[in-house]
């Protein structure tokens, strides 16, 4: 950096200072005053964009300069402001624990209980943009904590280090205390004595030393996103990659160079689902801004606008003929699409039926499979719009569907730990794919019909024999972070993106 260039800054952090009424020129805690107000607003700015870890990282940063602030200028005021962030940000993450402990702090402060964030869990409120108060079912999971517990497990039970059949697991590849994991869920799911268990069993939220666990190989990073990805999706022929986020937009990726081939923007807020059109010529992007947007592969241009939906759009799905899409939302409906003209031709909705997460069509145009916070996956004709068939069995919101090229089965993922397969014809489970140690994103088929792939956020992706609902493969992807994630269609390659703004592809399957 050149004199003049260095002066410029000098005059920006002291103008910046001054205007915040932080310190005078000249003082020693200017800079460090300054510094404390860029951790505690841009903390603000991830609060706002739910990215709590991150929050929770810059206000622990901001409570550390307050602590060096209070002890130089003998004021209280900015520690008292970082730790009511904090507050906030353990609130939102449900860490009620933590949250007690800065409420602690701030009554030695001589802050009062009134003018605390509560300690009390209670459900969050989204304000829409119509000023109207509606709920928002929390996209986070209880707080991530670190599995180092795995020797004394071993020791405590004395069946740890057995794999079904009694023997004795050989070292595992992947060190389980590298690995991060969060919670349980409340709903904890209690295996039947007739349900198959995955040998790298994480029921409990960890991953027991097992042979078929291993680590991913990744392959490449990609940048470019400037904020949390959220969704990705593979094309049809997996040479391409789609990816949106809270930067509101939508980013398509060549997957041999990692390079950006278009970056499409129009939404006016977070990037919430995609879809590729069969053929793998157009792209559907679902937003926050409850619009979902068509575009154009080859040339990168906007072609329709789609408008109906009274909250954020969370599923999206193409008919096999490409001619229809279906999306779901917020809102509580499903919107079936006329892509030709660009207008609704039915709208599905069912007694309180939450929020719809997930959609596939089921091959041709007639029918439509949702799931999302109801627990159920409903078969809808489209024809009639009415639902068909719903399938129980998921204590927890479902998030992924999927369903085999030939339409006889479906396979869903959900917040209660499981993956599920049904048979289409019956409605009946045939088989419920236990072993995960945290909520599983998505659960697909691959090419063939014989397995399917499973990813969740306990990091890793599964491969199980459809027939018997064995596993057949783990690998997990260590301490990276995994909200959105895409596997091709013959389960060999993955692509992570998370909170760390990166995209990831992976070897996986292996």
């Amino acid at each position: 950096m050149n004199k003049s260039s260095s002066k410029i800054f000098q005059k920006a952090f002291i103008v910046l200072g001054l205007s915040l009424g932080l310190a005078t020129p000249g003082s020693p805690a200017l800079s460090q005053t300054v510094i404390f107000h860029s951790f505690k607003q841009t903390a603000e700015q991830f609060i706002k964009e739910r990215d709590f870890s991150k929050a929770e990282q810059l206000a622990e940063a901001a409570v550390l300069e307050a602590e060096a602030l209070k002890n130089k200028l003998g004021d209280n005021r900015h520690l008292i402001d970082s730790l009511e962030l904090l507050s906030q940000v353990y609130k939102a993450q449900g860490d009620y624990s933590k949250l007690a402990v800065t409420n602690g702090r701030l009554r030695a402060l001589g802050v009062t209980s009134s003018e605390m964030v509560s300690s009390e869990s209670g459900e969050s409120v989204h304000e829409s943009g119509s000023g109207n108060v509606s709920r928002v079912d929390s996209e986070v999971p209880p707080q991530a904590y670190r599995n180092k517990v795995a020797s004394e497990q071993t020791t405590e039970d004395p069946g740890a280090g057995l794999n079904q059949a009694g023997q004795e697991n050989s070292s595992s590849t992947v060190d389980p205390a590298e690995v991060e994991f969060t919670e349980p869920v409340k709903e904890h799911l209690q295996p039947l004595k007739t349900d198959v268990i995955a040998s790298a069993e994480g029921i409990a939220g960890e991953l027991r030393n097992n042979t078929l666990l291993k680590k991913a190989k990744e392959l490449m990073e990609i940048k470019g996103h400037i904020s949390w990805v959220k969704c990705l999706e593979f094309s049809p022929d997996a040479r391409k990659a789609a990816s949106g986020g809270v930067d509101k937009t939508v980013r398509l990726w060549d997957m041999a160079s990692g390079r950006e081939l278009h970056r499409f923007e129009g939404h006016d807020d977070n990037v919430t689902a995609l879809a590729f059109s069969p053929v793998g010529s157009r792209l559907a992007s679902g937003s926050s801004d409850k619009t979902i947007r068509i575009w154009d592969l080859d040339s990168g241009r906007e072609i329709k606008v789609l408008k109906g939906h009274e909250n954020i759009v969370t599923g999206l799905a193409f008919s096999t003929t490409g001619r229809l899409l279906a999306s779901g939302g917020y809102d509580g409906t499903i919107r079936i699409w006329d892509l030709g003209s660009g207008k609704t031709i039915k709208v599905l909705t069912d007694k309180d039926p939450g929020t719809i997460r997930a959609l596939s069509f089921l091959p041709g145009e007639s029918k439509v499979v949702s799931g999302g916070s109801d627990r159920l996956l409903t078969v809808w004709s489209i024809e009639s719009g009415a639902p068909v068939k719903k399938l129980s069995g998921h204590k927890g919101d479902i998030l992924s569907v999927a369903v085999s090229v030939d339409g006889s089965r479906i396979i869903s993922a959900s917040r209660d730990l499981t993956a599920r397969i049904w048979s289409t014809a019956t409605g009946a489970e045939e088989k419920k794919l236990i072993g995960h140690g945290n909520w599983v994103l998505r659960a697909q088929f691959l090419a063939g019909g014989n397995r399917a792939m499973s990813c969740s956020l306990d990091k890793t992706f599964r491969l199980w024999d459809v027939g018997s609902g064995q596993e057949l493969s783990a690998s997990t992807i260590g301490p990276f972070g995994m909200w959105g994630v895409a596997v091709n269609d013959v389960g060999t390659r993955a692509l992570t993106g998370s909170n760390n703004f990166s995209l990831r592809l992976w070897q996986i399957g292996q």
